[in-house]
Protein backbone atom coordinates (compact mmCIF):
# COMPACT_ATOMS: atom_id res chain seq x y z
CA UNK A 1 0.00 0.00 0.00
CA UNK A 2 0.99 3.30 -1.04
CA UNK A 3 2.56 5.50 1.92
CA UNK A 4 4.12 3.09 4.18
CA UNK A 5 7.58 3.24 3.60
CA UNK A 6 8.10 -0.78 5.02
CA UNK A 7 5.27 -1.77 2.59
CA UNK A 8 7.39 -4.16 0.60
CA UNK A 9 8.69 -5.97 4.32
CA UNK A 10 5.36 -6.20 5.32
CA UNK A 11 3.89 -7.42 1.97
CA UNK A 12 6.21 -10.31 2.02
CA UNK A 13 5.54 -10.87 6.10
CA UNK A 14 1.97 -11.12 4.40
CA UNK A 15 2.94 -13.66 1.30
CA UNK A 16 4.71 -15.71 4.24
CA UNK A 17 1.88 -16.03 6.57
CA UNK A 18 -0.86 -16.78 3.92
CA UNK A 19 1.85 -19.51 2.52
CA UNK A 20 2.06 -21.05 5.87
CA UNK A 21 -1.61 -20.92 6.04
CA UNK A 22 -2.10 -22.95 2.04
CA UNK A 23 0.52 -25.76 3.87
CA UNK A 24 -1.49 -25.95 6.90
CA UNK A 25 -4.95 -25.78 5.03
CA UNK A 26 -4.88 -27.03 1.48
CA UNK A 27 -6.07 -23.66 0.38
CA UNK A 28 -5.87 -21.29 -2.35
CA UNK A 29 -4.16 -18.07 -2.51
CA UNK A 30 -5.26 -15.05 -5.27
CA UNK A 31 -4.70 -11.60 -5.30
CA UNK A 32 -3.25 -8.13 -7.25
CA UNK A 33 -2.25 -5.06 -5.98
CA UNK A 34 -3.54 -3.98 -2.70
CA UNK A 35 -5.90 -6.49 -2.60
CA UNK A 36 -5.69 -10.39 -1.14
CA UNK A 37 -8.35 -13.00 -1.28
CA UNK A 38 -8.01 -16.54 0.30
CA UNK A 39 -9.91 -19.81 -0.55
CA UNK A 40 -9.82 -22.53 1.70
CA UNK A 41 -10.86 -26.16 0.09
CA UNK A 42 -12.02 -27.74 3.21
CA UNK A 43 -15.36 -28.75 3.80
CA UNK A 44 -17.00 -26.63 6.49
CA UNK A 45 -13.74 -24.62 6.87
CA UNK A 46 -16.05 -21.62 8.00
CA UNK A 47 -16.81 -23.22 11.37
CA UNK A 48 -13.11 -24.33 12.61
CA UNK A 49 -11.65 -20.92 10.81
CA UNK A 50 -8.51 -21.06 12.01
CA UNK A 51 -5.89 -19.10 13.71
CA UNK A 52 -3.49 -19.15 10.57
CA UNK A 53 -5.94 -18.16 7.95
CA UNK A 54 -7.43 -16.08 10.47
CA UNK A 55 -4.29 -14.13 11.57
CA UNK A 56 -2.92 -13.88 7.96
CA UNK A 57 -5.92 -12.00 6.97
CA UNK A 58 -6.16 -9.82 10.00
CA UNK A 59 -2.58 -8.63 8.75
CA UNK A 60 -3.43 -7.73 5.59
CA UNK A 61 -6.39 -5.41 6.95
CA UNK A 62 -3.67 -3.77 9.33
CA UNK A 63 -1.66 -3.06 6.40
CA UNK A 64 -3.82 -1.57 4.25
CA UNK A 65 -5.21 -4.89 2.22
CA UNK A 66 -8.94 -5.22 0.81
CA UNK A 67 -9.27 -9.41 2.05
CA UNK A 68 -11.61 -11.18 1.14
CA UNK A 69 -11.70 -14.90 2.27
CA UNK A 70 -13.96 -17.34 0.30
CA UNK A 71 -15.15 -20.37 2.17
CA UNK A 72 -17.05 -23.60 1.10
CA UNK A 73 -20.88 -23.01 2.23
CA UNK A 74 -23.25 -26.02 3.55
CA UNK A 75 -25.21 -25.40 -0.31
CA UNK A 76 -25.30 -23.08 -2.50
CA UNK A 77 -23.99 -19.72 -1.95
CA UNK A 78 -24.51 -18.10 1.17
CA UNK A 79 -23.05 -15.58 3.48
CA UNK A 80 -21.33 -16.01 7.21
CA UNK A 81 -20.14 -13.05 9.18
CA UNK A 82 -20.16 -11.12 6.01
CA UNK A 83 -17.31 -13.72 3.85
CA UNK A 84 -18.93 -14.14 0.89
CA UNK A 85 -18.75 -18.36 0.25
CA UNK A 86 -17.81 -20.00 -3.14
CA UNK A 87 -16.76 -23.94 -3.48
CA UNK A 88 -16.92 -23.88 -7.55
CA UNK A 89 -13.41 -24.21 -7.45
CA UNK A 90 -13.15 -26.97 -5.05
CA UNK A 91 -16.35 -29.25 -6.49
CA UNK A 92 -14.64 -28.43 -10.25
CA UNK A 93 -11.72 -30.08 -8.91
CA UNK A 94 -13.07 -32.79 -7.01
CA UNK A 95 -15.27 -33.82 -10.21
CA UNK A 96 -12.36 -33.90 -12.01
CA UNK A 97 -10.75 -36.37 -9.66
CA UNK A 98 -13.27 -38.62 -9.83
CA UNK A 99 -13.47 -38.48 -13.72
CA UNK A 100 -9.84 -39.91 -13.46
CA UNK A 101 -10.21 -42.44 -10.99
CA UNK A 102 -13.75 -43.22 -13.01
CA UNK A 103 -11.35 -43.58 -15.72
CA UNK A 104 -9.29 -45.87 -14.50
CA UNK A 105 -11.64 -48.34 -13.29
CA UNK A 106 -12.97 -48.90 -16.36
CA UNK A 107 -9.51 -49.05 -18.26
CA UNK A 108 -8.20 -51.42 -15.32
CA UNK A 109 -11.57 -53.78 -15.58
CA UNK A 110 -11.23 -53.98 -19.23
CA UNK A 111 -7.73 -54.93 -19.20
CA UNK A 112 -8.43 -57.23 -16.83
CA UNK A 113 -11.15 -59.24 -18.59
CA UNK A 114 -8.37 -60.34 -20.37
CA UNK A 115 -6.88 -62.26 -17.53
CA UNK A 116 -8.82 -65.84 -16.14
CA UNK A 117 -8.35 -68.05 -13.50
CA UNK A 118 -10.55 -70.72 -14.01
CA UNK A 119 -13.86 -69.85 -15.70
CA UNK A 120 -13.41 -66.16 -13.60
CA UNK A 121 -11.94 -62.59 -14.41
CA UNK A 122 -9.08 -61.67 -11.82
CA UNK A 123 -10.64 -58.08 -10.98
CA UNK A 124 -7.30 -55.53 -10.70
CA UNK A 125 -9.64 -52.23 -9.84
CA UNK A 126 -9.73 -52.71 -6.41
CA UNK A 127 -6.57 -50.58 -5.52
CA UNK A 128 -7.99 -47.38 -7.34
CA UNK A 129 -11.23 -47.34 -6.00
CA UNK A 130 -9.46 -47.86 -2.51
CA UNK A 131 -7.55 -44.96 -3.30
CA UNK A 132 -11.10 -42.70 -4.42
CA UNK A 133 -12.47 -43.87 -1.31
CA UNK A 134 -9.97 -42.60 1.21
CA UNK A 135 -9.54 -39.31 -0.99
CA UNK A 136 -12.30 -38.46 -1.82
CA UNK A 137 -14.59 -40.10 0.16
CA UNK A 138 -17.24 -42.77 1.54
CA UNK A 139 -19.69 -41.84 -1.60
CA UNK A 140 -16.80 -41.65 -3.70
CA UNK A 141 -15.74 -45.30 -3.21
CA UNK A 142 -19.70 -46.65 -3.79
CA UNK A 143 -19.48 -44.56 -6.93
CA UNK A 144 -16.06 -46.32 -7.93
CA UNK A 145 -17.46 -49.16 -7.37
CA UNK A 146 -20.73 -49.00 -8.85
CA UNK A 147 -18.69 -48.21 -11.85
CA UNK A 148 -16.79 -51.28 -11.66
CA UNK A 149 -20.05 -52.84 -11.46
CA UNK A 150 -21.18 -51.84 -14.40
CA UNK A 151 -18.28 -52.59 -16.40
CA UNK A 152 -18.36 -56.07 -15.21
CA UNK A 153 -21.99 -56.57 -15.89
CA UNK A 154 -21.33 -55.98 -19.46
CA UNK A 155 -18.89 -58.25 -19.93
CA UNK A 156 -21.33 -61.07 -18.32
CA UNK A 157 -24.03 -59.29 -20.34
CA UNK A 158 -22.35 -59.79 -23.69
CA UNK A 159 -20.36 -62.78 -23.11
CA UNK A 160 -16.93 -61.81 -22.41
CA UNK A 161 -16.90 -63.39 -19.24
CA UNK A 162 -17.97 -66.74 -19.67
CA UNK A 163 -18.94 -67.96 -16.05
CA UNK A 164 -20.35 -65.17 -15.58
CA UNK A 165 -22.69 -65.43 -18.83
CA UNK A 166 -23.86 -68.88 -17.36
CA UNK A 167 -24.99 -66.61 -14.59
CA UNK A 168 -27.31 -64.26 -16.51
CA UNK A 169 -28.64 -67.17 -18.40
CA UNK A 170 -29.97 -68.81 -15.47
CA UNK A 171 -30.92 -65.71 -13.54
CA UNK A 172 -30.41 -62.29 -15.01
CA UNK A 173 -31.86 -60.01 -12.90
CA UNK A 174 -30.36 -61.51 -10.28
CA UNK A 175 -27.23 -61.36 -11.93
CA UNK A 176 -26.94 -57.80 -12.85
CA UNK A 177 -28.22 -56.85 -9.06
CA UNK A 178 -25.38 -59.22 -7.10
CA UNK A 179 -22.56 -57.43 -10.38
CA UNK A 180 -23.90 -53.98 -9.31
CA UNK A 181 -24.01 -54.62 -5.23
CA UNK A 182 -20.82 -56.44 -4.57
CA UNK A 183 -18.72 -53.71 -6.52
CA UNK A 184 -20.57 -51.31 -5.02
CA UNK A 185 -20.62 -52.54 -0.99
CA UNK A 186 -16.82 -52.94 -1.70
CA UNK A 187 -16.28 -49.48 -2.16
CA UNK A 188 -18.08 -48.10 0.25
CA UNK A 189 -17.15 -50.38 3.08
CA UNK A 190 -13.43 -49.71 2.00
CA UNK A 191 -14.25 -45.59 2.55
CA UNK A 192 -15.74 -46.18 5.82
CA UNK A 193 -12.99 -48.75 7.29
CA UNK A 194 -10.66 -45.84 6.18
CA UNK A 195 -12.42 -43.18 7.38
CA UNK A 196 -12.64 -44.85 11.06
CA UNK A 197 -9.02 -46.34 11.44
CA UNK A 198 -6.79 -43.58 9.39
CA UNK A 199 -7.65 -41.45 12.29
CA UNK A 200 -5.40 -43.08 14.51
CA UNK A 201 -3.06 -44.52 11.81
CA UNK A 202 -2.89 -43.67 8.12
CA UNK A 203 -1.29 -47.11 7.61
CA UNK A 204 -3.40 -49.43 9.35
CA UNK A 205 -6.32 -47.36 7.67
CA UNK A 206 -5.25 -48.47 3.74
CA UNK A 207 -4.04 -51.82 5.34
CA UNK A 208 -7.37 -52.35 6.25
CA UNK A 209 -9.22 -50.93 3.72
CA UNK A 210 -7.31 -52.48 1.33
CA UNK A 211 -8.21 -56.29 2.62
CA UNK A 212 -11.55 -55.23 3.07
CA UNK A 213 -12.40 -54.36 -0.60
CA UNK A 214 -11.87 -57.99 -2.15
CA UNK A 215 -13.32 -59.22 1.14
CA UNK A 216 -16.55 -57.69 0.66
CA UNK A 217 -16.54 -58.09 -3.10
CA UNK A 218 -15.90 -61.85 -2.73
CA UNK A 219 -17.55 -62.53 0.22
CA UNK A 220 -20.57 -60.99 -1.50
CA UNK A 221 -20.18 -62.98 -4.83
CA UNK A 222 -20.02 -66.66 -2.77
CA UNK A 223 -23.20 -65.74 -0.99
CA UNK A 224 -24.88 -65.05 -3.79
CA UNK A 225 -23.90 -68.11 -5.21
CA UNK A 226 -24.73 -70.32 -2.24
CA UNK A 227 -28.23 -68.57 -2.01
CA UNK A 228 -29.13 -68.30 -5.69
CA UNK A 229 -27.21 -70.66 -7.94
CA UNK A 230 -26.52 -74.07 -6.88
CA UNK A 231 -27.48 -76.02 -9.86
CA UNK A 232 -24.52 -73.96 -11.53
CA UNK A 233 -22.34 -74.36 -8.51
CA UNK A 234 -23.22 -78.40 -8.59
CA UNK A 235 -22.46 -78.81 -12.53
CA UNK A 236 -19.62 -76.92 -11.88
CA UNK A 237 -17.78 -78.62 -8.44
CA UNK A 238 -18.80 -81.87 -10.35
CA UNK A 239 -17.94 -85.02 -7.72
CA UNK A 240 -16.20 -82.23 -5.54
CA UNK A 241 -18.05 -80.46 -2.37
CA UNK A 242 -18.93 -77.19 -3.43
CA UNK A 243 -17.81 -76.12 -0.44
CA UNK A 244 -14.07 -77.15 -1.42
CA UNK A 245 -14.51 -76.50 -5.04
CA UNK A 246 -15.51 -72.65 -3.48
CA UNK A 247 -12.14 -72.20 -1.95
CA UNK A 248 -10.21 -74.20 -4.83
CA UNK A 249 -11.66 -73.88 -7.63
CA UNK A 250 -14.37 -70.60 -8.05
CA UNK A 251 -12.51 -67.88 -5.94
CA UNK A 252 -9.65 -69.43 -3.87
CA UNK A 253 -7.01 -68.18 -6.18
CA UNK A 254 -8.71 -65.03 -7.69
CA UNK A 255 -9.59 -63.88 -3.99
CA UNK A 256 -5.81 -64.27 -2.80
CA UNK A 257 -4.48 -63.03 -5.86
CA UNK A 258 -6.53 -59.64 -5.21
CA UNK A 259 -5.82 -59.32 -1.69
CA UNK A 260 -2.22 -60.20 -1.80
CA UNK A 261 -1.74 -57.07 -4.14
CA UNK A 262 -3.66 -54.80 -2.25
CA UNK A 263 -1.34 -55.57 0.55
CA UNK A 264 1.85 -55.62 -0.87
CA UNK A 265 0.80 -52.22 -2.50
CA UNK A 266 -0.20 -50.41 0.69
CA UNK A 267 2.75 -48.17 1.15
CA UNK A 268 2.08 -47.48 -2.21
CA UNK A 269 -1.53 -46.37 -2.04
CA UNK A 270 -0.87 -44.98 0.92
CA UNK A 271 1.47 -41.98 -0.72
CA UNK A 272 -1.24 -41.85 -2.97
CA UNK A 273 -3.45 -41.32 -1.06
CA UNK A 274 -1.44 -38.66 1.02
CA UNK A 275 -0.73 -36.64 -2.43
CA UNK A 276 -4.14 -36.77 -3.43
CA UNK A 277 -5.63 -35.48 -0.58
CA UNK A 278 -3.78 -31.96 -1.12
CA UNK A 279 -7.10 -31.51 -3.22
CA UNK A 280 -11.06 -31.71 -1.62
CA UNK A 281 -12.34 -34.08 0.17
CA UNK A 282 -15.19 -35.08 2.01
Amino acid sequence: PAGRPDAQRLQLLAAHRLQHAVRRLGCTVSGERGRAEVNPVIKNCHERMCKVCTSALDFLRRIGYHTRALYPARSGNSSLGGIKMNNSNGKTRRLAGLALFTAIVVVLQLLGSFIKVGPFAVSLVLIPIVVGAAVYGVKAGAWLGFVFGVVVTIAVVTGADAGGYIMFSARPVMTVIVCLLKGTAAGYVAGLVYRAISKKNALAGVIVAAAAAPVVNTGLFVLAMLLFYQPQLQAWAGDTAVATYIVTGLVGVNFLLELGVNLVLSPTITRLIAAGKKGPVD
